[in-house]
């Protein structure tokens, strides 16, 4: 209730209770401190990144990227390492909010993860970042064996339009799969239409 009202007297009794022994009151309290929109609640909310409660990790991600501070992009990015698959996913939603080189670099190292869905969420960000300099880095994944990281790589480059992307998007045009074939071809026309 003190998020959403966004009384920001309530700042200081939160950030004691992101302390609290009960995990719901932790994550309510971090998910309030994000919605206020509290920077000085920061540091406070980076130490829940290692709560031992899933919950609370996952409400500490996703108000470090509501809050959007450049700090907070390292303690973030060492989620993207040995963390579970749930974790990652909203820890690059956080990185894309953050935006700014220091978090492209970050969800460019995510490209190589071992989960499809994962990397397929980290080409889309880098796209919706507008990270032309991550455009190498997505070619990389154009033979991908997932057929959705493909698919992410021939919008990327569409979106990004990087110099080099016309020859990846003529051989996704060959693809065996459907939608891959639908975003070369769609990717082409833009890069086209650009000319």
């Amino acid at each position: 209730m003190l998020g959403s009202l966004e009384v920001e007297p309530a700042v200081p009794a939160l950030i004691k209770a992101v302390d609290s022994k009960d995990a719901g009151l932790r994550w309510r309290a971090i998910e309030a401190l994000g919605i206020i929109g509290a920077q000085s609640a920061r540091p406070a909310i980076e130490a829940k990144l290692s709560d031992p409660d899933g919950d609370v990790r996952l409400f500490a991600i996703g108000a470090l990227g509501v809050l959007g501070a450049k700090e907070s992009v390292p303690p973030l990015k060492e989620l993207l390492a040995n963390s579970p698959t749930e974790i990652r996913m909203n820890t690059i939603r956080s990185l894309e909010k953050i935006g700014g080189p220091a978090a492209v670099a970050a969800i460019s190292e995510a490209l190589t993860d071992r989960d499809n869905y994962l990397r397929t969420m980290a080409v889309e960000s880098l796209a919706e970042m507008k990270a032309v300099e991550a455009a190498d880095k997505i070619k990389l994944l154009a033979s991908d064996g997932s057929p959705s990281v493909r698919s992410a790589v021939m919008r990327a480059l569409g979106e990004l339009a990087p110099d080099s992307a016309r020859e990846i998007l003529e051989t996704g045009k060959s693809d065996d799969n459907t939608w891959v074939r639908y975003e070369a071809e769609r990717s082409l026309k833009k890069l086209d239409a650009g000319k």
